[in-house]
Order: C-alpha cells, then structure tokens, then sequence
C-alpha cells in the first residue's frame, strides 16, 4: 500500500488511511509515493509549465516527507518525476 503526496488537500487523510489499514493489519508493508506534483497543484510554483514547478520543489521539503515517512515505519519511498532527486 502506497501513500501518494500528489495532492495537498488530502495529505493527512491518505496518510491516515495507510496508517491505520497497516496498523490494524490490513497490509504487511506500506510506503510512501513522494512526488513534486503536488507543489505544482498547490500553487507554490511560478512558472506556466507544471514541469517547471516540480523542480521547484524545496530539496529540503522532499527530504523532510521522506525521514517522516521513515520515521513511521515506511518500508519503500518511491520518487516522481524519477529526476526531482
């Protein structure tokens, strides 16, 4: 099971969703999906081209939402698009 950062307005409700079907058994593992889109989507970027906004995603904010995710007990972090690292 996968939680996906693509989209702001429902960060933490997928998280949690994740969360508690690994908790309560539902999954062996989960992981974390961490994907640049969702700067775009939110409106950080300023560009016209929504693959100019990904790359301005902060490297520290990429870094932040993976030890998170880590720190949850995330087996497998997958990055997109593959060249935001």
């Amino acid at each position: 099971m996968m939680h996906e950062t693509n989209d702001p307005r429902c960060l933490p409700v997928n998280l949690m969703v994740v969360l508690g079907t690994w908790l309560a058994g539902g999954v062996e593992r989960w992981g974390l999906a961490l994907q640049s889109w969702f700067w775009n989507d939110a409106s950080f970027g300023t560009e016209e081209d929504e693959l100019s906004n990904c790359s301005q995603c902060p490297p520290d904010l990429i870094f932040r939402q993976s030890l998170e995710a880590i720190s949850l007990g995330a087996q497998h972090i997958e990055f997109a698009p593959d060249n935001m690292i």
